[in-house]
């Protein structure tokens, strides 16, 4: 082992930027996106270096997914990019950057496997759907989600409004199932106009309501067919 370190791998940030800046090797750029022990440093090296090479290395390798996103935006290979864009979508625990990285997904045959694996996580899987040319699976996933009964019935119902297959609506709208579609639910009263004093910050009234799914298809059924005249 050396006596010394490289300059870049110093502690002083200033002094490790420079070092950067003016390195022109892309092996020694590739090194740095690599290994510098800060994660700043990686990313502004992976922006410098060209190396198609060393950026799927980086890409495909780096211990930083945010690393791997910087250097897999700026690859010509298409299909190793969209790959990592899609691991990036699925591990990343940072909401923005698995974001980033479900917008970057437009191969379809990719999103199309995402979308059928049963093992993917299923909002991951919906919002892989959901970008395909061919919304039959994307409809077939809403289908299944709205009825599934441990999903919360709001969030079923608010699926319902992201169908576009008329058959499936037409489904939901003519079933017989009131178990499975119709709810009787408790919540505060939108008319507040019966309240003297705002200023109290009193809760509102709690009524009784019914929420039927059904109704929700019709409605989006009707809606439908009215756009495609």
């Amino acid at each position: 082992m050396g006596l010394f370190k490289p300059a870049w791998k110093s502690n002083n940030m200033g002094k490790a930027r420079k070092v950067l800046k003016n390195e022109t090797n892309q092996s020694t750029i590739a090194e740095i996106a690599n290994t510098a022990p800060s994660h700043d440093l990686r990313i502004a090296a992976v922006k410098k270096l060209t190396d198609q090479g060393a950026l799927k290395n980086v890409a495909t390798t780096n211990k930083y997914l945010d690393v791997r996103m910087v250097a897999a935006e700026k690859l010509n290979d298409k299909i190793i990019a969209q790959m990592v864009f899609a691991y990036i979508a699925e591990k990343s625990k940072d909401i923005e950057l698995r974001i980033m990285a479900e917008r970057n997904l437009t191969d379809q045959e990719i999103l199309k496997s995402i979308a059928k694996n049963p093992d993917k996580d299923r909002l991951f899987r919906l919002s892989a759907a959901a970008k395909l040319t061919d919304k039959t699976l994307y409809n077939e996933l809403l289908l299944n989600d709205i009825k599934n009964t441990s999903i919360d019935k709001h969030k079923r119902n608010w699926l319902i409004d992201s169908m576009t297959d008329q058959e499936m609506l037409k489904e939901i709208a003519d079933s017989n199932d009131s178990s499975l579609y119709r709810f009787t639910c408790v919540g505060e009263a939108w008319d507040n106009s019966d309240r003297v004093d705002d200023s109290r910050n009193l809760p509102l009234p709690l009524v009784t309501y019914t929420l039927d799914l059904r109704d929700t298809a019709r409605q989006r059924l009707a809606l439908l067919k009215f756009w495609a005249k």
